[in-house]
């Protein structure tokens, strides 16, 4: 395992974290735009469903990166793509919102972005 295995992950584990945050905001600007009558109950109802299966689904994921042996790579580009096969995984045997692919795969991509600039991948 090289130590940008471990940074990678550490930054995924944040910025996943991170996200659940993000939909807890959302979930209160739709609570918000039900009060002033901008958006039906229905809707409220729909749209908060949505979300909780996707904070679900990424709860699924963080869960399963504890279970990622980290001495089993030696490059972050063998883990990126078990890293994405597992997210496809968790949708089709799971059920998962297929959102939770892109969730990740824009993550991942985020974060190879920022290790490349700064020449740490």
């Amino acid at each position: 395992m090289t130590s940008g295995v471990r940074l990678f992950l550490r930054i995924l584990r944040a910025e996943l974290e991170d996200l659940m945050e993000d939909f807890a905001v959302v979930e209160e600007r739709y609570r918000v735009r039900f009060e002033k009558s901008e958006i039906t109950k229905h809707v409220l109802m729909e749209n908060e469903a949505l979300l909780s299966r996707e904070k679900d689904s990424i709860g699924g994921f963080l869960a399963a990166l504890d279970d990622v042996d980290e001495s089993a790579y030696s490059a972050t580009d063998e883990l990126v793509v078990d890293l994405i096969a597992k997210a496809k995984e968790l949708v089709r045997n799971h059920d998962d919102p297929e959102s939770l692919v892109f969730f990740i795969k824009r993550k991942i991509d985020k974060i190879l972005g920022y290790l490349n600039e700064g020449g740490c991948a």
